[in-house]
């Protein structure tokens, strides 16, 4: 009888054990799996710029200035009155995002070489791969369709040292752009998050 009881305890513990590790498991799996998903997704944003080719110098002065007057206006309208850093200007010391060009009104068929600029230069680095090397001035070549229009590759911006400033990319003809804010802030060292299922 002793033997069938130690025997019997025996499973007992082996079947404690295994549906208990089984629980555990269950509930730590939402866990594990955003922990394995979050380390496998890019953690790299794209942003887009636009320029659009115009006739004269004097016509891209002139658009340009209008766009920065409504971009004012909207400030002086409370749309970014607090002092606080928007979150979509935000890019951490050290990490890389990337960007593609958008191009308008262009000789069709033509290839156009652009370089990127930035109005507070050493903020941001360039690159054509996401390993670099990160340089203050990237040129990469656009091809035009029948249409005049062309898209860039995608290509690096990475925050080099704490600042703003505004990134945009040029040619030899004139143009209206938009730019990309950039504000180079501290990475963050706080506590992962726990997830909750």
């Amino acid at each position: 009888m002793n033997q069938s009881t130690s025997a019997s305890n025996f499973v007992s513990v082996i079947l404690k054990i295994f549906f208990g590790g089984i629980f555990i498991a269950f509930i730590l799996s939402p866990v594990i799996s955003a922990a394995r998903q979050d380390s496998t997704q890019s953690k790299v944003k794209e942003r887009g710029i636009r320029v659009q080719r115009v006739a004269t110098e004097e016509e891209a002065r002139t658009k340009q200035a209008e766009m920065q007057r409504s971009k004012d206006a909207a400030t002086k309208t409370g749309v970014s009155t607090t002092s606080s850093v928007p979150c979509n200007t935000v890019l951490f010391l050290g990490d890389v995002t990337t960007t593609r060009l958008f191009a308008f009104n262009y000789p069709p068929f033509s290839t156009i070489t652009f370089t990127t600029t930035q109005t507070n230069p050493g903020i941001l680095g360039f690159a054509a791969t996401a390993a670099g090397p990160f340089i203050p001035n990237l040129q990469f070549p656009v091809t035009m369709d029948g249409a005049g229009s062309g898209v860039s590759n995608p290509y690096f911006v990475k925050g080099l040292v704490l600042g703003f400033t505004q990134h945009y990319d040029v040619s030899d003809f004139p143009a209206v752009y938009t730019s990309v804010d950039y504000n180079v802030i501290p990475q963050c060292n706080c506590p992962p998050i726990p997830v909750i299922p």
